[in-house]
């Protein structure tokens, strides 16, 4: 590479949390100016480094396709930038926010005679009419430092036609071509610095608000608008090409997650005319917490949201308030239009915040929780959502509120009169069913009959087909006792309760199979050999999930005419209010019940 030199650039005004990018390395030509900007991160720990190139030879976008780099024609540039925490996500689409009106600002003080409409394509290109005009590419770096974003943006000033190959002409273009305006490669860097440290302010103040407001004025593309091509936890244990140099770290699986949701157009949601209601769960728990967390971290779901809440306005400003993230809350009711990027909430309660401290549930809470779950249940039997997600409610609260159901399993088979029903806690690994719940040890060995291990097998079944999209499900149920009974040895239960309903499973055609050894039958789920594990208490599943899906199970309510997912976690009153409380949880039950809706809607809806 060719250095030219050092620029220090001029300051409009001096940022909060963003300082002036003063150093400004320009050069004649490089591979690619990401490569710089990681490079000096990971060697120096320099972070506000702006790397500028006249000509790139290994220009690169998402997913490793090239971006053309010619010569004196474009702005190329990069910058290594600190990690935001959760509103990493948001990086793309900001930078798009600031590459646009940065062009904006340029062509109007121009007077450019033919003022474009910049249109973002999400998350991070620009497109003038049909011609793509900039692209944005975030990666992660690991230094010695920790961690940083490496933003690369890539504008085509005055790039010819001639420049861009065959497949790229009628899809590429420039700002002069678009606009028949000549803009400074000099002014453009100026203007487009002073807009990327306006616009990231707002990031690292969590001013969510401030961003929306902008975008509800801007055209964006792009949102894919169907689920079905979506993996359901699509941001866990993913590596992507871009993290292929990260040493094994502890936040190495971090960096793979947050970097495939920047990068790739599986993250997406359903357009509907219906939505999923989101329950706010116990106003003193963790709940409205992990709700403001979940929309802050997919701003996909602010710009076309998948879900509304039904809950309390007063507590989720509280919540945010307290998570110090600055999210617009807009009030709403089925059959309003969906307007304006915000989270959209149907108020049943309006409490006083005073009365409900983080953390301590009480008779108000129990019941405001309650009138949450049966609300939902109303509007979806009433087909007004498309389903129900539910945040965590509180046993005690429940109890102090004079309402005698001991969780949200029984109140929603109590309310939609369904006797068959069953638990399952899901993941992208593993899969488990219950054949007993909330059932004392020593009383599990006379609770299991061979009718409910067979109806556990066939609502399981039932599921895997018509709710994952799975043609020829394969299930293995769990024995009850050490190594399976042990021919009798350490129990009879395997051989005369759960064979003759693994009999009766496969009478009916049903892929099941066992009764396998409890401490070897997860391995072999974990590897792929099952699609799910029928167990016979609560403990025998729950522990081998939870040791893989802690972070990111999800609870789903088999047997029920309408769709329940929810978090595989309680209250978490100790946490709450703290900012502690993680949402990966709630977001995979989000994304789950979409895609149950989605494959629903292809088996038409059939009924249990």
């Amino acid at each position: 590479m060719k250095l030219q030199g050092e620029t220090r650039l001029s300051w409009r005004k001096k940022p909060k949390k963003v300082p002036d990018i003063r150093k400004i390395t320009w050069i004649s030509e490089t591979g690619s100016t990401n490569d710089l900007a990681k490079e000096d991160f990971q060697k120096k720990g320099t972070l506000w480094h702006c790397f500028v190139a006249d000509s790139q030879t290994r220009g690169r976008g998402r997913k490793g396709r090239s971006w053309i780099s010619p010569p004196g024609t474009g702005l190329y540039l990069s910058i290594a930038v600190p990690r935001p925490g959760i509103l990493e996500a948001w990086f793309p689409l900001t930078c798009a926010v600031a590459s646009s009106t940065a062009i904006q600002s340029l062509l109007t003080r121009s007077r450019c005679a033919k003022l474009p409409s910049i249109r973002i394509k999400w998350p991070n290109d620009l497109y003038i009419g049909d011609g793509k005009i900039a692209g944005i590419l975030c990666e992660l770096a690991s230094g010695s430092e920790g961690s940083a974003w490496i933003i690369g943006i890539g504008i085509n000033i005055s790039t010819p036609e001639d420049a861009f190959p065959e497949d790229l002409k009628e899809k590429a273009c420039s700002i002069s071509s678009a606009t028949g305006c000549r803009v400074s490669r000099d002014s453009l860097l100026d203007e487009l610095l002073a807009y990327f440290s306006f616009w990231l302010e707002k990031i690292y103040e969590a001013d969510i608000s401030a961003i929306c407001n902008f975008l509800d004025k801007t055209e964006i593309t792009g949102i894919i608008p169907e689920l079905a091509t979506q993996q359901v936890f699509s941001h866990r244990h993913t590596q992507t090409e871009t993290d292929k140099q990260v040493t094994e770290s502890r936040i190495e699986s971090q960096m793979h997650a947050h970097t495939r949701r920047l990068q790739s157009p599986d993250n997406s949601i359903t357009k509907s005319p219906n939505h999923l209601g989101i329950t706010m769960g116990c106003p003193a728990g963790i709940g409205p917490e992990i709700i403001i967390k979940a929309f802050a971290a997919n701003p996909e779901w602010l710009l076309s949201p998948p879900a509304v809440v039904i809950g309390d306005m007063n507590i989720l400003k509280k919540a945010s308030r307290a998570l110090d993230i600055n999210i617009p809350l807009k009030s709403w009711m089925p059959g309003d239009p969906i307007s304006g990027s915000a989270i959209h909430v149907i108020t049943r309660t309006s409490l006083d915040i005073e009365g409900v401290p983080w953390g301590k549930p009480n008779s108000a809470t129990g019941k405001a929780s309650f009138e949450y779950v049966t609300e939902g249940i109303r509007l979806c039997r009433e087909e007004r959502l498309t389903g129900l997600v539910t945040a965590p409610v509180s046993k005690l609260g429940l109890k102090l509120a004079g309402i005698d159901y001991p969780g949200h399993t029984e109140i929603l088979a109590d309310r939609t009169n369904t006797e068959r029903y069953a638990m399952m806690l899901a993941g992208d690994r593993l899969r488990v069913t219950l054949v007993t719940i909330h059932c004392p040890l020593r009383e599990v060995a006379d609770s299991i009959s061979t009718e409910k291990i067979f109806q556990v097998i066939s609502l399981t079944d039932f599921s895997l087909k018509n709710e994952f999209g799975l043609k020829e499900p394969k299930i293995a149920v769990a024995g009850l006792n050490p190594h399976g009974g042990e021919s009798g040895m350490f129990g009879n239960e395997e051989e005369q309760v759960i064979t003759p309903a693994i009999e009766m499973a496969r009478e009916k055609g049903i892929a099941a199979s066992g009764p396998y050894p409890p401490d070897t039958v997860f391995y072999q789920a974990i590897n792929g050999k099952f699609d799910a594990v029928v167990c016979q208490y609560h403990d025998q599943g729950l522990i081998p999930f939870k040791l893989i899906h802690f972070r990111d199970g999800v609870n789903l309510t088999l047997g029920l005419p309408i769709i329940r997912t929810s978090v595989d976690h309680g209250t978490a009153y100790d946490i709450a209010g703290t900012g502690k409380a993680d949402c990966a949880s709630l977001e995979a039950a989000i994304r789950l019940a979409s895609k149950i809706v989605v494959n629903r809607r292809k088996k038409g809806n059939p009924e249990r």
